[in-house]
């Protein structure tokens, strides 16, 4: 397990003040990947927004079967399965192709730097395997196009049909009120601007967490699944049975019942304030849209307090959990800027 612990090649400071260790720091007697890996396969066969994808017969868990199968592949190593799904993946939704990014750093950290291993060039790294990857994506297209007899119509039927969001059927994503009540003339540009959103953290991202590729994987999917144009409470169902995963995150975590009672209250609610808008008559889109935004700032609050422990654990690792005073004699604070 000190692997775990590395960081910029320094092994992590335990407690100056006590001899007891954090148990937010990994060692076998405070974190078991045995038993936490358990916990999140119950997670997810049990998680409701799961269930309810299940009873509605949804393709949303082929997707997320897809995603599972190279996320295990790429756990375990197996580069070319990992691309190879992740590339199916990107073919049936553009939005998976940014998770590239968090891929070739999960590889850098377990093939070198893990392994002390001389890396040459990350340049060197990036190119290879963006390459590969890119390769697998337009293999894939093209047998998608000889599927279709070489007839493009697909492209505007999948690809372009999720960026232009030509369908504003009411859903728990954050699109179709916006563009239900935009000017024509503004369409474009806000378009870009929101499809902007699904793409532009994933770079900033991988760079700042290159040390910890899980929890990047993590916050990428879930921000993906926050901010695409058709979103599917199975994506959110996907993630959030992944958290388990990096449970040695939940005693830095904040507000935890914050968040959690945002997304169960936008979960009951939502189908109660569908039915009223568009069943009894007695609501009005301004009730259902409400209750998709509640869902989305939980989600977001989520993914953030899940960033903001992983920063103040990397913090304490490096400069040990000892918390100095200011002049005033107060416990100084640690704030996410």
């Amino acid at each position: 397990m000190e692997n775990f612990n590395l960081i910029n090649g320094k092994y992590t400071r335990y407690l100056e003040s006590s001899k007891k260790q954090e148990n937010f720091l990994l060692t076998e007697k405070t974190f078991s990947p045995s038993f936490w890996s358990l916990f999140s396969l119950v997670c997810y066969l049990f998680n409701p927004l799961n269930l309810a994808c299940c009873m509605s017969q949804s393709t949303v868990l082929i997707h997320n079967l897809i995603l599972l199968l190279w996320l295990n592949f790429l756990l375990h190593g197996k580069v070319f399965m990992s691309y190879l799904f992740l590339a199916l993946h990107t073919n049936i939704t553009v939005y998976s192709f940014v998770l590239i990014g968090a891929s070739i750093s999960f590889i850098r950290q377990k093939y070198y730097v893990l392994r002390r291993k001389e890396l040459k060039s990350n340049f060197n790294l990036i190119l290879k395997n963006f390459s590969f990857f890119t390769v697998l994506v337009a293999l894939i297209f093209c047998l998608n196009l000889y599927l279709e007899n070489y007839n493009t119509r697909f492209v505007e039927c999948t690809y372009l049909f999720i960026l232009k969001v030509t369908d504003l059927v009411p859903n728990m994503g954050l699109f179709w009120y916006f563009f239900t009540e935009m000017f024509d003339h503004f369409l474009t540009f806000f378009t870009f601007v929101f499809q902007l959103n699904a793409f532009m953290y994933s770079i900033p991202l991988t760079l700042r967490l290159k040390n910890d590729p899980i929890v990047n994987i993590l916050i990428q999917i879930g921000f993906l699944y926050v901010f695409k144009s058709y979103p599917s409470i199975g994506e959110t169902g996907f993630y959030t049975s992944l958290l388990p995963c990096v449970a040695y995150l939940f005693p830095l975590m904040r507000n935890v019942l914050v968040y959690s009672c945002m997304l169960i209250a936008a979960g009951v609610l939502a189908p109660v304030m569908f039915y009223l808008w568009l069943g009894s008559g007695g609501g009005n889109a301004n009730f259902y849209f409400a209750i998709t935004l509640v869902f989305s700032i939980g989600q977001i609050f989520l993914l953030v307090d899940v960033l903001y422990a992983n920063l103040k654990r990397e913090f304490i690792k490096m400069n040990g959990s000892y918390v100095p005073k200011n002049k005033d004699g107060i416990l100084a604070t640690f704030s996410l800027e």
